[in-house]
């Protein structure tokens, strides 16, 4: 399945309407905490099924980010997975941001990790390793704590995906680490606010 036409949560309008006409009923039958109750719920729904469309910025050598979120964290790191140095970026995917997320670069996918770490016994992870035609390696690691229980992929090894493509949802909060080629030109500090698909986090640096 192509990662584009990557399935939503199934909340459509249909089921949202009906979920609005049976508060209205409730609200006349049972009273208005029931009503509330179900409005609340067409809410999460509506919610949850949101896919924001995006315009991915022509930009030569861009990564753009992979979710709506927060950054968190930007450090000179050691990447576990591909055993280099790397800039690590940490963003935020809060309770209210949409769940969508997005290839961050144009690539191949080299491989997968459904697990934790390899240098550490605690965190349940999904880590992606994709590879520009360039020879440019991004490792996305989506971290799913207690607070990030529902996580959909569609990743394939060997699989192109394509800049700002729908890969997957995470609901219910996450966090989102990536690993990027060490020189990598970026200007981001912890505490700005990114929209998946639209914003550059960084550029690749060739000769």
């Amino acid at each position: 399945m192509p990662a584009s036409n990557f399935p939503r949560l199934p909340a459509s309008r249909p089921i949202l309407l009906l979920l609005v006409l049976v508060a209205v009923l409730c609200w006349h039958q049972a009273g208005g905490l029931s009503a509330s109750a179900i409005l609340l719920l067409a809410l999460l729904l509506a919610a949850l099924s949101r896919r924001p469309p995006v315009s991915v910025p022509a930009v030569p050598l861009a990564i753009v980010s992979p979710v709506d979120g927060l950054i968190v964290g930007r450090e000179d790191a050691g990447d576990p997975w591909l055993k280099r140095d790397a800039l690590k970026l940490s963003l935020h995917l809060g309770w209210l941001d949409a769940p969508t997320l997005r290839s961050p670069i144009e690539g191949k996918v080299m491989q997968l990790w459904r697990s934790r770490r390899p240098d550490t016994f605690s965190g349940r992870r999904y880590t992606c390793w994709i590879q520009t035609d360039e020879q440019d390696d991004v490792v996305v690691s989506f971290a799913l704590g207690m607070a990030a229980p529902l996580v959909k992929m569609q990743f394939i090894t060997g699989q192109r995906v394509g800049q700002g493509n729908v890969v997957g949802f995470l609901y219910f909060s996450g966090r989102v680490d990536l690993y990027l080629p060490a020189n990598t030109c970026h200007d981001l500090a912890p505490g700005h606010r990114l929209r998946a698909g639209r914003d550059i986090l960084g550029r690749f640096v060739h000769d």
